[in-house]
């Protein structure tokens, strides 16, 4: 069994310009061996970060998620992709 962590660095947090979970998700999942058992754990802003990831990740490649302290509603910046498919169906 192995475990590994991102720090929020590596996923884009604390670089200049805004955060994205758009940008974030995509970081994590490349460090998804699809050969071993992943189980994707997040705290608060690494929650919206494993959920969106978690949507995007290719079938049975996940064997389990552990969440804590998500926001129902994020700030609309950090979630364009929200944004943008709320007005889309305008």
């Amino acid at each position: 069994m192995a475990a590994d962590a991102l720090e929020l660095a590596d996923i884009g947090f604390g670089e200049p310009g805004r955060f994205e979970i758009d940008t974030a998700a995509p970081a994590v999942l490349r460090d998804v061996d699809p050969t071993a058992m992943t189980v994707l754990c997040g705290l608060p802003l690494g929650a919206m970060v494993a959920t969106v990831a978690a949507a995007r990740a290719e079938p049975g490649s996940l064997a389990a998620m552990v969440l804590s302290g998500g926001q129902v509603k994020p700030p609309k910046w950090m979630m364009p992709c929200v944004a943008e498919q709320s007005t889309r169906g305008r």
